[in-house]
């Protein structure tokens, strides 16, 4: 078994060479053939929207609707449904849970640091930040038109950020989100639930989170166990599949069984109670005015979601934290952190060292 497991390890390292190569190969493909390069993304274009297509969708009753509209109004459904709360959150239940645990807490000073005002330099550098390419949100405007004009847009979108969180609430369309869905691999392309939903937020939006991404990333390495590595600065993957792979060729005591679980959280992203997570960010010590920000970001938001090029009304979300934010990876490491406290910490369960 074990070396069927380093076997397989060596095969994922060789795959994962062979895709970045094949990767470069490609780019190198554009820049050689540049006459050709029309054709070329032309018949990439092709197939990622053949790709986006939605040719029939299984509706709640389970029954396949092949109507364009009809599609779209079953994705509608389904995201609405899974965006309104389940588990409001108590109190009481909260502190019960967390009464036990020993939750580390964000330096004060740092804390302090978090809710400083922003000012237009920082904003231009999250600008710079920002990746081009991707696709608009609602209201059209690319991340390049953001990057054009930093030095002008800057003050104005400091204004903006200031005056809404005086207002408690961010204007309409730094609300809104077209929800674009992606079939994930393996799945089945008649389940709803067998695609992801990246939320495509207007550039404004992105940028405020971006900011307070930024001061956050920074932060949670502190706070958040060495043992968590997804979305943490300088943490990466392959640092707890190598840990896996020691304790797998390692030397087991004797009469000492080990076990090896691995769970994925359905909809994890998704699922994420706003209640919950305001409540974790008290508790880790972050400060009132850094946590009012991200009340901002999580008030009354809406969504539209598109497919085959049709758009449903939008609709209000009650939880989640959003695919396509640069917040939601941050904030879902926030949210995830006491489970793995309560497990390191619970007296039944003895981890491998």
């Amino acid at each position: 078994m074990k070396k069927r497991l380093f076997l397989q390890t060596e095969f994922d390292i060789l795959t994962t060479q062979q895709a970045e190569y094949l990767l470069s190969k490609s780019r190198h493909g554009c820049y050689e053939h540049g006459e050709e390069i029309g054709r070329i993304l032309a018949h990439q274009l092709r197939q990622r929207t053949a790709n986006q297509t939605i040719p029939a969708i299984n509706d709640e009753q389970g029954s396949k609707c092949t109507d364009s509209l009809k599609i779209n109004s079953c994705f509608q459904n389904f995201y609405q449904v899974l965006y309104t709360s389940e588990c409001p959150t108590t109190p009481s239940v909260l502190e019960n849970f967390l009464r036990s645990l020993h939750v580390p807490s964000v330096d004060p000073n740092i804390a302090d640091s978090l809710g400083k005002d922003f000012s237009a330099l920082e904003i231009i550098s999250a600008i710079g930040s920002m990746q081009s390419g991707k696709s608009p949100g609602p209201d059209r405007y690319l991340t390049e038109f953001f990057k054009k004009f930093s030095d002008q847009l800057a003050p104005l979108l400091m204004s903006v950020f200031e005056e809404s969180l005086s207002l408690k609430t961010l204007p309409l369309t730094m609300r809104q989100a077209v929800i674009s869905v992606i079939l994930k691999k393996g799945k089945s392309p008649l389940e709803c639930n067998s695609f992801r939903p990246i939320s495509l937020l207007n550039t404004d939006a992105k940028i405020l989170a971006k900011v307070l991404a930024r001061r956050l990333e920074g932060v949670l390495p502190s706070i958040i166990s060495p043992d968590q590595t997804g979305f943490i600065k300088n943490r990466y993957s392959f640092f707890n599949v190598r840990r896996l792979c020691n304790i797998l060729y390692s030397p087991s005591p004797p009469g000492v069984p080990e076990v090896v679980l691995s769970l994925d959280a359905e909809k994890a992203f998704d699922r994420v109670e706003w209640g919950y997570l305001f409540s974790m960010l008290e508790r880790f010590g972050f400060g009132n005015k850094f946590i009012s920000w991200i009340r901002l970001l999580y008030t009354s938001p809406i969504a539209a979601v598109r497919t085959n090029n049709n758009l449903s009304p939008f609709f209000e979300l009650k939880r989640n934290t959003r695919q396509g934010c640069p917040m939601s990876p941050l904030l879902f490491a926030v949210a995830m952190e006491p489970l793995a406290l309560a497990l390191r910490q619970n007296n039944d369960i003895r981890g491998i060292h």
